[in-house]
């Protein structure tokens, strides 16, 4: 790969992954707030985002690749039927209502807002399907989805989809405690914020 490629790729999933994409992500916990209104300490929080990357992650970064890997033939080799399916499998996955709500909210806002960036003919036909089948896009995928019709790398993409799941849950805790939480995780710092 060029540099140049190579630097292009790099500026085009800092903005994906960006916390800034007006998607909705800061609104969302994925149920974190209701932890810590049953008691949950956020001196636990680094250890409880390490373990649900260990844990959700390998199935976010599955969907995120299985989403990009629909991109491998091009807009007319798109499964309309695969896309409903990856994301009905990932409904399934996701037992709590709040992780299932705030990830099919996400996928749709993250998808509609990159389709409206340019023609992506993909983007557009997996919302379509998604609409028809009346099926959730959860952001994992679309993540994964995005970054393929972009013709990003697979590992650097998925790398950035599970960097940008890990932020919005301690986000949403607010500045004084979420930011601070989340520095301790990547820093290895069980510190209280």
């Amino acid at each position: 790969m060029s540099d140049s490629k190579e630097e292009l790729e790099h500026l085009q999933l800092l903005h994906l992954a960006d916390s800034a994409l007006p998607i909705g992500a800061l609104a969302h916990s994925f149920g974190l707030e209701s932890l810590v209104a049953q008691g949950f300490s956020t001196r636990e929080l680094p250890e409880f985002l390490r373990g649900y990357l260990e844990e959700a992650g390998v199935t976010e970064a599955a969907f995120c690749r299985e989403g990009l890997r629909l991109t491998a033939d091009g807009p007319r080799g798109f499964h309309a039927e695969r896309w409903v399916d990856i994301n009905n499998y990932l409904s399934a996955l996701k037992p709590a209502r709040e992780s299932r709500a705030a990830s099919a909210s996400l996928g749709q806002n993250f998808l509609t807002t990159v389709a409206g960036l340019g023609d992506f003919l993909v983007l557009t036909e997996a919302l379509r399907a998604a609409k028809s089948a009346g099926c959730a896009c959860h952001y994992s995928p679309s993540f994964g989805l995005a970054a393929g019709a972009l013709g990003l790398d697979e590992d650097r993409a998925t790398a950035a989809c599970l960097h940008r799941i890990g932020l919005p849950a301690p986000a949403a805790l607010g500045p004084e405690r979420g930011d601070k939480n989340i520095v301790g995780c990547k820093a290895g710092d069980s510190r209280d914020g």
